[in-house]
């Protein structure tokens, strides 16, 4: 009786599942959203269907989506009728308006923690203002929390491990790398740099220096939280480092040489500073490198206009090359990749033409949806849920 009684359950579970059941709980499908025109889509990881659109007043000029929801910044017009611009968070479910900031006041979305949105406050007119402000706003209401006032801001502000940190400069000379708690906006530490380019690592804060330091074209590591220095590397020859993506355990340098050589990826211990690898990746300078699970993902511009974008894969370890596929328009934007898919959007070089939104299969870059948005113009995209 028993065993007839956990037969036909047995038999039940194995029918529901048949019919697209699960017996237990399921991890829901990422949510894509693309900012293009003066729309923002949210669309389903994995069927490309829409889920909902939001129309602004203006093209999206930034978008973030994380834990906290989605933050959009506007300027519609021109940089000079401050007005026109403004920032507003979005629901992630419907996208309706959560709250936004008054006309005239908008900011760059940097990243929330612990239910506050640390933010890079712009001030309008874009072209005649010289501080600018970090700030803390709640996540749910958008009233200010906390803010910092600094002066001619050249590079970032990034946040790294709840950490916020800018480069200010000094007579365009001197520059003072200024850090801050992401949460509560007190000062952290700050350290004297020359003119530096700020790079996000996933636990350091990494930053290059210009060819005419001491010492040139040097990648920099410092403790997010501390400041203290933990690594460097530097880079031999007439090397120009373009770009950087990290892990926990890895840090990636995207390397071009004078001339237009092909770009070439540079993999260091995030640890150590110390090189694993370095791999010529495509015929042109490298545009983007995303970090995936499990792999790596460069794009590749065209060498001339003649010839496809290249998207690559790359094994993180080796610097191996997994595959490659080819795309007719000349520009994408970054990857961003999850566990079930990657997902790029790639902007044609005519602004009148759609973008379009790509999801592709991790293992081989085969295509499993495509998208195309309904107005043209250079694209941003976002995801939550990877």
């Amino acid at each position: 009786m028993h065993v007839l009684a956990w037969l036909s359950l047995g038999a039940l579970i194995v029918a529901l599942a048949a019919c697209g059941f699960a017996a237990g709980p399921t991890t829901p499908p990422a949510t894509i959203y693309i900012a293009t025109g003066a729309t923002i889509t949210a669309l389903a990881g994995d069927t490309g269907h829409v889920i909902w659109q939001a129309h602004m007043t203006g093209t999206p000029d930034a978008l973030l989506a994380d834990a906290g929801g989605i933050y959009a910044t506007v300027i519609a017009g021109t940089a000079t009728a401050p007005s026109q611009g403004y920032s507003e968070a979005l629901n992630r479910k419907d996208g309706s308006v959560r709250w936004h900031t008054a006309p005239g006041t908008l900011f760059v979305p940097l990243g929330s923690a612990n239910g506050v949105l640390a933010t890079l406050a712009v001030a309008l007119p874009l072209v005649t203002s010289t501080t600018s402000t970090l700030e803390g706003l709640d996540a749910q209401t958008g009233k200010v929390r906390w803010s910092r006032t600094l002066t001619n801001v050249a590079a970032g502000p990034l946040m790294v491990q709840q950490t916020v940190v800018a480069l200010t400069l000094t007579n365009g000379a001197q520059g003072t790398l200024q850090a801050f708690d992401s949460i509560t906006g007190a000062p952290r530490w700050h350290a004297d740099v020359p003119p530096v380019a700020l790079l996000a690592g996933a636990t350091t804060l990494d930053y290059l220096t210009p060819p005419y330091a001491t010492p040139p074209n040097t990648l920099v590591a410092l403790n997010g939280p501390t400041g203290q220095p933990e690594w460097h590397y530097t880079f031999t020859g007439d090397s120009s480092i373009t770009l950087a993506a990290a892990t926990a355990g890895q840090v990636f340098a995207a390397v071009s040489k004078a001339g237009g050589s092909p770009g070439t990826l540079v993999a260091l211990d995030a640890t150590t500073g110390h090189q694993q690898w370095q791999a010529t990746v495509g015929p042109a300078p490298i545009a983007s490198v995303s970090v995936g699970p499990g792999d790596l993902y460069c794009t590749v511009p065209p060498a001339n206009s003649t010839v496809p974008a290249n998207l690559v894969a790359l094994q993180t370890g080796s610097g191996k090359q997994i595959w490659q596929t080819t795309t007719a328009f000349g520009a994408f934007v970054p990857v961003i990749a999850g566990a079930a898919a990657l997902y790029t959007a790639e902007n044609p070089t005519d602004v009148t033409e759609a973008s379009i939104v790509e999801a592709r299969r991790p293992n081989d870059g085969q295509l499993i949806w495509q998208w195309r948005a309904p107005t043209g113009g250079g694209a941003l995209l976002a995801a939550s849920g990877l």
